[in-house]
């Protein structure tokens, strides 16, 4: 939790706190070394690439654009993955084999190929990329909700409420969505750490994010035929990856058990 406070800490704050912007950088400056190392400038704590740019300045701010972008499929994907997972779980019959069916599609095809493609098929945008990932992200939501709700539905209190004479939308507004909420939750922190790897994995290879905005996947993709002479231009983007998405599984763990009442009593 103290990560992922520091995470978005630095996101919002990065247009105000970063030493420098993200783009600015001169070629006098290219290739320091980090400010420990012998040869390194304080004035620049994880040295600069190859343009002069400051890394520290342009972790800070790939942090909002990977806050931005995790949150934002995350709420695309949960909000239509929960609404036909709902539908597909209480309708049943020809809705929800028409769902699975889809849903089988989407899962059966890796999704960093499925992903390529489409964003090859679309171009590389900040905008596309959410919207292939969102796209891939829905099926894994719709997956989880619908077991919920087929295990939800033969309640009593969901036969309670259509013997008082509930319409089917107001059993899944008012009775089903209610108690789904903690799966819902926790599907979605697990998801976060997914959608920032996959969105590094597009920058990496090329077809994400363009350059020069300061995605961490970018940032690694850079470094890469520098590892040898200038390694910290893959190294400390990659630590951030790793520690958010570490820290996100971990507390998506802790949800997990506070949440469900099985796990409490273990």
């Amino acid at each position: 939790m103290v990560i992922l406070l520091i995470f978005v800490v630095v996101a919002f704050t990065a247009h105000w706190t970063a030493p420098y912007g993200p783009e600015d950088g001169d070629l006098i400056d290219q290739f320091i070394k980090p400010a420990w190392l012998e040869g390194g400038s304080p004035a620049h704590i994880f040295g600069t690439d190859r343009f002069g740019r400051d890394i520290f300045s342009r972790i800070m701010h790939g942090a909002r654009v990977s806050l931005v972008a995790a949150v934002t499929v995350i709420a695309l994907a949960a909000t239509a993955g929960t609404a036909l997972g709902i539908l597909s779980g209480y309708l049943g019959g020809m809705a929800d084999a028409v769902v699975m069916r889809v849903v089988d599609l989407m899962m059966a095809i890796p999704p960093i190929l499925m992903a390529l493609v489409l964003v090859v098929i679309l171009g590389p945008s900040f905008t596309n990329v959410i919207l292939v990932i969102a796209l891939l992200m829905w099926s894994r939501f719709a997956r989880v909700i619908r077991g919920e709700v087929l295990s939800l539905k033969q309640r009593d209190f969901v036969a309670l409420a259509k013997v008082a004479g509930c319409s089917q939308a107001s059993i899944m507004a008012r009775h089903i969505f209610p108690n789904i909420m903690n799966s819902l939750l926790v599907m979605a922190t697990f998801q976060i750490g997914f959608v920032i790897l996959l969105e590094a994995s597009l920058s990496y290879l090329g077809v994400g994010i363009p350059p020069p905005t300061p995605a961490w996947g970018v940032m690694v993709s850079d470094g890469r035929d520098y590892i040898g002479s200038a390694w910290w231009l893959s190294l400390f983007p990659g630590v951030a990856i790793l520690l958010v998405v570490i820290a996100v599984n971990l507390l998506g763990d802790w949800l997990r058990d506070r949440l469900d009442p099985r796990m409490r009593q273990v």
